[in-house]
């Protein structure tokens, strides 16, 4: 969490926060809140703006009233816009950027933040195909360089996300083989392992 200090000018109508963030402009639903509530939501450091995530309402709004959304299965439309503004504030609170800022880096860790959503197994299955179809609209309606590219990369990380949202660990496997008492050492010597460095 970051602490941050703050400072209102009245004179100039702008907030001004001393610590890890040198200005922030004023946030007019601040006003509203008491000074316990401000001062809790800027202990948990800079929220998003809300600029910020009307865009990205508005983004999944034209997705799920497109025809790109009518690919998928009636169940994952139903639960698409809670879905999709979760996946998109998360990645772009990954590094703290504008929606069509967002990286690959930014991708995995905002999928995964889904899977651990109580939802139908039969939903689950389709997050990853919903994300990759949003980000491949995103990029033909202009809104995201590279938008495709990132919603291949979205749905190749069905398994992991399959993996994340089962909640089982995953299993410890060896590189190699082991080895046997009656094998050839490998050391090379020549000899069985079990007359060489398994004798010790």
């Amino acid at each position: 969490t970051r602490s941050v200090l703050l400072v209102h000018s009245s004179q100039h109508g702008r907030q001004y926060s001393r610590g890890l963030t040198s200005f922030c402009p004023w946030i007019p639903a601040f006003a509203g809140m008491t000074a316990l509530s401000r001062g809790y939501v800027w202990s948990q450091g800079v929220p998003m703006g809300l600029y910020t995530r009307q865009k990205i309402e508005n983004w999944v709004s034209d997705f799920c009233g497109s025809d790109a959304v009518l690919s998928l299965s009636t169940g994952i439309r139903e639960y698409a816009p809670e879905l999709l503004t979760t996946f998109l504030v998360a990645a772009c609170e990954a590094r703290d950027v504008e929606p069509e800022e967002i990286e690959e880096p930014d991708l995995k860790p905002a999928l995964l933040k889904l899977a651990r959503l109580q939802l139908p197994a039969s939903v689950k299955l389709e997050v990853p195909a919903l994300c990759g179809e949003m980000l491949a609209d995103l990029e033909s309606q202009g809104r995201l360089s590279g938008g495709r590219v990132l919603g291949a990369y979205v749905r190749a990380l069905k398994e992991a996300f399959a993996e994340d949202a089962s909640g089982k660990p995953k299993p410890i496997t060896r590189p190699g083989s082991r080895i046997g008492r009656n094998d050839p050492c490998p050391c090379g010597s020549g000899r069985k392992y079990k007359k060489c460095c398994g004798n010790d």
